[in-house]
């Protein structure tokens, strides 16, 4: 198996121009820069440069290789700076973009901790259901949660948080006065506290099952108001599982037709670039997905 350096070299040698500015720029001998390229041609077996004593050209196949070799220089260039962050000390501030809902139940208890933990680190955690421009708002992690296919964010880095299933539950006294639906079309005569939508899709193992439309009792864009309306035994709403899952476990929630679904609410942690990141960024970042993950095994 190849190993890194050569290609690294390799690199070096086409960024600087020629062998004698190579060897200038790594302080290392042209001899041991001409063997490396030589014995990489060898091991590829492939001629990746056309080179004389005053210039050098790159092959076809040179020019393809240079490009793949590029990328993984700078992913071992990535993987140095994290290994030398490690002994650095993180300072700066962090602007974070989240809804409210996240914040209330995801991350409203992990800031103070973090903060503790990072005092250097000072975060501006700006609450907004609309979604931020990161670049004009000088926004450095958007954290958005979506059950479409996001929009507007193919200049952005995105990595999943959470993927959470929306589940039907209600108040156990409203269904202990109401009666407990077994099928989809029984929830059309019972109370729904609704959001956007005047109807629910039902999904079964992944595949559509069922649209019902209940009796509308409250609507509102509120997560936390619908969860306080079930509480209160109003209805029935859909709920993403994670911020209903301790009222289910305490008895005071119950699961509306467990075995069906009404889709999955996805989170996802945006930033402009995984490369360049500052420290107290990367920091933030992985204290993020640890805690948020750990926490939302049930």
């Amino acid at each position: 198996m190849m190993t890194a350096n050569p290609l690294f070299l390799f690199c070096k040698y086409v960024e600087a121009g020629s062998l004698t500015a190579a060897s200038r720029n790594l302080n290392v001998s042209k001899s041991t820069l001409s063997k490396s390229l030589a014995d990489l041609e060898a091991h590829l077996q492939v001629k990746l440069v056309h080179r004389s004593t005053r210039s050098f050209k790159l092959t076809e196949v040179g020019e393809e290789i240079y490009q793949h070799a590029r990328i993984l220089c700078d992913e071992l260039n990535l993987i140095d700076d994290i290994a030398k962050s490690r002994n650095a000390k993180p300072f700066g501030r962090i602007r974070v973009s989240a809804s409210m809902p996240i914040v209330q139940h995801h991350l409203a208890h992990l800031i103070p901790q973090f903060a503790t933990s990072y005092p250097e680190i000072v975060l501006d955690v700006v609450t907004s259901d609309q979604y931020s421009n990161l670049i004009d708002e000088n926004i450095d992690i958007a954290i958005r949660s979506h059950s479409k296919v996001l929009e507007n964010s193919a200049h952005l880095y995105g990595k999943q948080l959470l993927k959470d299933p929306i589940i039907l539950v209600a108040g156990r006294k409203y269904l202990a006065r109401n009666g407990q639906p077994e099928l989809p079309s029984e929830l059309q005569s019972h109370h729904g506290i609704m959001t956007a939508n005047v109807h629910w899709q039902l999904y079964k193992n992944g595949q559509e099952a069922a649209q019902v439309q209940p009796k509308c009792r409250l609507q509102t864009n509120d997560l936390n108001v619908v969860i306080q309306a079930i509480l209160q035994n109003l209805g029935i709403a859909a709920v993403p599982k994670s911020f209903v899952q301790k009222h289910i476990a305490t008895g005071e929630l119950a699961q509306v037709l467990p075995e069906m679904t009404c889709g999955d609410m996805v989170t996802t942690v945006l930033t402009t670039s995984n490369k360049n990141r500052l420290l107290a960024v990367q920091i933030f970042l992985e204290f993020l997905f640890q805690h948020v993950q750990n926490e939302s095994v049930v």
